[in-house]
C-alpha cells in the first residue's frame, strides 16, 4: 500500500501534466486500484477515528486524480444536461443491492464508479 501512497503522491504533484492522452499506466492503475478499493468499501476518504473525522488525503488526491484520466462528455439528461468526467457503475436499471458493492439504485438512477451511498441509520 505504501507503493500505491508515494506513486499517488508524486502524481498529484505533477498533476497539471496529466491528460487523458498522457497518463502513466503505473499511476492509471494505481487510482484504478483505489478506486475500486472505495467500491467495495475496504478504505475511505475519510473516517472518524477518537470521535474526530480524519482524512486519508492520499486517497483524496487519487480520486482527484481520476477526473484527470477521462474528458468530460456532455450529457443531455429528461431534465437536465449536464457534464460527466467518470464512468457510471449503474446506468437505468432497477433496485440493486449488493454486500460486495453497497449501492441501492433505483429507476433513472445514475450513480458514478467509487460512490457510496448508505443508509444512514445501517452504518
Amino acid at each position: 500500500m505504501n507503493d500505491i501512497k508515494s506513486i499517488i503522491n508524486v502524481a498529484f504533484e505533477k498533476r497539471a501534466d496529466i491528460t487523458p492522452l498522457s497518463a502513466d499506466t503505473l499511476v492509471r492503475d494505481a487510482v484504478d486500484e483505489i478506486i475500486n478499493q472505495l467500491d467495495h468499501g475496504t478504505i475511505r476518504v475519510a473516517e472518524k477515528i477518537n470521535g474526530a473525522w480524519q482524512v486519508n488525503h492520499w486517497i483524496k488526491k487519487a480520486v482527484l486524480l481520476s477526473f484527470r484520466f477521462s474528458n468530460n462528455d456532455f450529457v443531455k439528461g429528461g431534465f437536465t444536461n449536464y457534464y460527466r468526467c467518470q464512468p457510471w457503475r449503474v446506468k437505468r436499471r432497477p433496485v440493486v443491492r449488493s454486500r460486495r458493492r453497497p449501492l441501492a439504485a433505483y429507476p433513472s438512477c445514475l450513480a458514478p464508479e467509487g460512490m457510496q451511498r448508505r443508509h444512514p441509520k445501517r452504518r
